[in-house]
């Protein structure tokens, strides 16, 4: 049997619901085959290496497909318009995997595992071709993997995302919950991200994708307070007003505090490496309380950037130990460049002592048309 369909098969038939719908005439279904498990595999080929050139784990060139450890235990949600795949969603049940499996995925899971609170899926590899992610498929494929998840009865999922997509995936109602984060080699910085999906009044008040077809399900209410409970650091993550004097303490102009609130977002690290040479960069990191430190490996001396980040692909960026940062997707530095030029107290946020001009430098080529993700 393929690496997907051991898993898938079970899966499937323990769901009370559908596991097949459409928009659009693109068919969103459970990938049960050896030829739908090879589209997606290829698909994440194309997104991650072609399309992103990045080298995760499991990739092979030679055949251009990705395959990882966690496939054999987890099943794929495959969109296909006709035989082209477009999107793919992988999701792994917690209970499935042994407690080896569980620490190579990352630290927060083993953290979500052992704090006992409910069902818990572990949902990743969220590819999507590039003419598509403009469009109604990305709702669409995860209110099914949702409606799936949930009859089968899935009380929380958790996704690792880069931390340029924060900001989109909380508006589909995820939340940061812990310091701690998953530097993946090949795919770079990774934060954990957890959806209280049985708690239909938080998803509701929240505005997410999911609080339609929640409303099919049985409510946990509270679960949302149940969840900050065993996470403390969630509240504080949420707290706005924490996170307006953080930033209010940087001595920025009240426009230029909406701004970097709006388009950005503050989170705490337990410290480590942020950023890896030679990694894309896609977001920018500037710190409220802590330090980030900058290093050129290939020279081998240290920048200490107290001011923010050095957003070149030449450094390695660590975070010091319990950091707050505040984090602005480079899809956000269009939109905040007028911002910056005229504010001077930012002129250190692309800090480097070789060019004292880099600020401005920096957001004239940052500032250039960006892809929005979402």
């Amino acid at each position: 049997m393929s690496v997907i369909s051991r898993v898938s098969a079970t899966a499937a038939t323990s769901d009370a619901r559908p596991v097949r719908t459409s928009i659009d005439g693109i068919a969103i279904s459970i990938a049960s085959s050896p030829h739908a498990e090879d589209l997606v595999f290829g698909l994440r080929y194309d997104v991650y290496v072609g399309e992103q050139g990045k080298r995760p784990l499991g990739a092979d060139h030679a055949k251009r497909r990705i395959v990882d450890e966690l496939d054999p235990f987890s099943f794929c949600w495959l969109a296909l318009q006709g035989n082209r795949a477009v999107a793919s969603l992988r999701r792994t049940d917690l209970d499935a995997l042994d407690a080896r499996a569980v620490e190579r995925a990352g630290a927060p899971l083993a953290e979500l595992r052992n704090a006992d609170i409910g069902r818990t899926t572990f949902s990743s590899r969220l590819v999507m071709d590039r003419e598509f992610r403009r469009g109604p498929l990305l709702a669409a494929l995860l209110q099914t993997a949702f409606a799936q998840f949930r009859s089968a009865g899935g009380r929380i999922d958790v996704m690792n995302t880069n931390p340029a997509l924060v900001k989109v995936f909380e508006r589909l109602g995820f939340r940061r919950f812990t310091s701690a984060v998953v530097h993946e080699p090949g795919a770079g910085l990774l934060i954990p991200m957890l959806l209280p999906a049985a708690d239909r009044s938080f998803l509701a008040k929240t505005g997410a994708i999911f609080a339609e077809p929640a409303s099919s399900f049985p409510d946990a209410a509270g679960q949302y307070e149940r969840i900050a409970r065993s996470f403390p650091l969630l509240a504080t993550l949420y707290d706005a007003d924490r996170n307006r004097s953080a930033v209010q303490a940087c001595h920025v102009s009240q426009r230029t505090l909406e701004r970097l609130l709006t388009l950005g977002y503050v989170h705490r690290f337990i410290g480590g490496p942020l950023r890896r040479a030679g990694e894309r960069v896609t977001t920018l990191f500037l710190p409220l309380d802590g330090a980030l430190r900058a290093e050129r490996p290939d020279v081998g001396y240290p920048i200490v950037a107290t001011g923010g980040d050095v957003p070149t692909a030449a450094h390695d960026l660590f975070a010091e130990m319990d950091s707050t940062v505040l984090c602005v997707p480079l899809t956000a530095i269009g939109r905040l460049a007028g911002v910056l030029r005229d504010c001077r107290e930012f002129d250190m946020l692309f800090a480097d002592p070789a060019d004292p001009d880099g600020a401005v430098a920096a957001i004239d080529i940052l500032s250039s048309p960006l892809e929005t993700v979402a």
